[in-house]
């Protein structure tokens, strides 16, 4: 296997004509001691080893050796779409091997990639579950397209962080069958994926053929006079990720102001606090604007996920501020929170509330609610045979370093995006951030080398703080929230940049259309939401509670959840429970007791066993 190559972007926009910003490849970055490199390494130390484990023995890698010599006795195994499952883990493991030496996930990866390659048909067609005439018949339902997309993701992570074009000279034989078989047909494609991958592919290989048949299947969907998302929320997202690559290679001004009102409904009307979408169970869907229960969200790991994709690319195509404010919001919260922090376990639905009650249904489908969720009670489970969501976060997180900075398109400013512990060695540039947010708002910046002339790093200061600035001669400049601070000068070894950022805890109400988080608060700190959960409250009902935002402190334990800043706080909770389900208006209130509180990150929740959990809680009237 070829050796990591320094390309290893996740998204190249290098050519795309409407790009503010190019990404920096993985290998040019490396994570420091904090939050994020903790929750990447424990992606490439156990869940990426062991979810292959988990694919090999349901039968998702032996699905691609069915049909060949010595396999005479293989019979297929798991849902018609998982052989997107093996690509996402390869895809996964790639982004994990660039600038990391792993000679074990080399060797794993070397053989997956042998056997997917081997198994393609000579036409070029490579799915394990179809043949003969049902191939490319049914876009509604096959997940061809969706699979076929994984797949070339996939090969071009190889390609671009190990060097190995195996994959990727497949994916090229099966994206030109695919474009012959469908030119001319106008049905539409139901598992949206494969668009971004197509422009991706187009960009990789320089063939505009690829980018025009992702126009082509973007162009079938009718999204109406005024865009809204509806309906299956990874598919909506997937879909507007790859309507944004195509708008930042061509400028279409239709499909730019599809993109910007889709982005607009989100965030107006369809996300959780969290930045997680996906209130509705049924459909694993968007519902109506203002549609976020707690308890019964959907709240899809893979959603969240595709909306930190999304925000990526708008970011790229903009390099507008508030995109990378929510790319570092949804992270930190509503992908975080999918995966445990051993980094093996994860969660398909995230709700924001949780009773920890078992349930029964004596006529339910036990086989449904263990293979789509296994809901009641929710868990992170280690393995669901609807496996999207774990091949989905591990990817995510072994490409996380590839998020963090980016370039001008002249490669001569470096943007600083997300703040974490790092180092960054591009276009002439080496930089280090010492700082260890999210926990603390203090972050230096030192520059080891730069290019020449006057250059500027463009840091984003975050919309939800204050914020200030100092040089290495203490000069101290305020900040404007929501915006990237430019600080651009002849740069010599040794300079700094200091970046300050208040950390305090703040309270966050709900737009009041969002019925159930009428009169309650959520508490953030930082970028980070925090919760109640039973097991740190003894003694406390937390989904009773109600809080005094004004007396939470930021409180930092070392020993608690891999080490976080808890806050702690004051509150009340009813003598009875409440009272009876329904009073006469009027009638004495339940007496209130007082209750020391405590929150945790959310996406630290449910690492040791089932308890009550909130981000919503009533806030107590002084």
């Amino acid at each position: 296997m070829a050796s990591p190559a320094s390309g290893s972007v996740i998204t190249r926009t290098d050519a795309s004509a409407h790009a503010r910003l190019r990404a920096v490849p993985i290998a040019d970055v490396t994570l420091h001691e904090g939050l994020l490199q903790q929750r990447v390494a424990a992606a490439r130390r156990y869940g990426i080893p062991r979810l292959l484990d988990r694919l090999e023995d349901r039968g998702a890698i032996a699905n691609f050796l069915i049909g060949r010599p010595g396999h005479a006795d293989l019979v297929r195994r798991g849902y018609w779409f998982s052989d997107s499952d093996v690509y996402k883990w390869a895809e996964a493991a790639a982004w994990a091997l660039a600038g990391h030496e792993d000679a074990s996930l080399g060797e794993q990866l070397d053989r997956v990639v042998g056997i997917m390659v081997a198994s393609q048909k000579g036409d070029g067609y490579l799915n394990t579950n179809f043949s003969g005439e049902q191939r490319l018949r049914d876009l509604g339902w096959s997940h061809e397209l969706y699979c076929a997309g994984h797949l070339f993701q996939a090969a071009i992570a190889c390609a671009r962080s190990i060097g190995d074009e195996r994959l990727l000279g497949a994916a090229t034989r099966f994206a030109d069958l695919i474009a012959t078989r469908l030119a001319g047909r106008t049905d539409t494609d139901t598992h949206p994926g494969i668009e971004m991958a197509l422009v991706e592919l187009a960009r990789e290989t320089g063939e505009e053929r690829y980018r025009e048949l992702a126009s082509d299947l973007s162009a079938r969907v009718d999204l109406g006079e005024t865009p809204h998302l509806w309906g299956h929320a990874v598919r909506s997202l997937y879909f507007a990720s790859g309507l944004t690559d195509l708008v930042t290679d061509t400028g279409d001004t239709a499909r730019a102001s599809a993109v910007d009102a889709l982005w607009e409904s989100m965030i107006a009307e369809k996300s959780y606090v969290t930045g997680a979408v996906g209130g509705r169970w049924i459909g694993e869907s968007f519902g109506r604007p203002f549609e976020l229960p707690n308890e019964s969200s959907y709240a899809e790991t893979c959603a969240a996920i595709g909306v930190a994709m999304w925000a990526w690319r708008q970011l790229l195509r903009t390099g507008d501020a508030s995109y990378a404010d929510h790319l570092e919001h949804v992270l930190h919260n509503a992908v975080l929170a999918g995966v445990s922090l051993e980094g093996d376990e994860w969660f398909y639905a995230n709700p924001l509330g949780f009773a920890a009650l078992e349930e029964h249904d004596p006529w339910g489908a036990d086989r449904f609610a263990e293979d789509m969720a296994g809901p009641f009670p929710l868990r992170r489970r280690r393995w669901r045979d609807v496996a999207c969501c774990p091949t989905n976060a591990v990817r995510m997180l072994a490409s996380l370093p590839g998020y963090v900075y980016a370039v001008d398109r002249d490669a001569n400013d470096l943007w600083i995006n997300l703040f974490t512990a790092s180092t960054v060695e591009h276009a002439g540039w080496r930089v280090t951030q010492r700082t260890e947010y999210p926990w603390d708002g203090r972050v230096e910046i030192v520059v080891d080398a730069a290019p020449r002339g006057r250059r500027a790093l463009v840091v984003r200061i975050p919309g939800w703080c204050d914020a200030h600035v100092s040089g290495e001669h203490g000069d101290a400049e305020q900040l404007v929230p929501g915006t990237y601070s430019v600080v651009r000068r002849t740069w010599k070894r040794g300079d700094k940049v200091v970046l300050g950022l208040r950390m305090e805890p703040r309270a966050i109400a709900c737009n009041p259309r969002v019925a159930e988080n009428r009169g309650a608060i959520a508490l953030h700190r930082g970028p980070i939401v925090y919760c109640f959960e039973g097991v740190d409250n003894p003694g406390v009902d937390v989904l009773a509670v109600a809080v005094d935002p004004a007396t939470f402190r930021a409180v930092r334990r070392p020993d608690l959840l891999d080490g976080v800043v808890a806050l702690d706080g004051e509150g009340s909770q009813p003598a009875d429970g409440g009272g009876p389900l329904y009073r006469p208006v009027g009638a004495a209130l339940p007496e209130q007791v007082p209750a020391a509180v405590t929150a945790i990150p959310y996406f630290a929740w449910a690492n040791r066993g089932l308890h009550p959990m909130t981000v919503w809680a009533r806030q107590r009237v002084r």
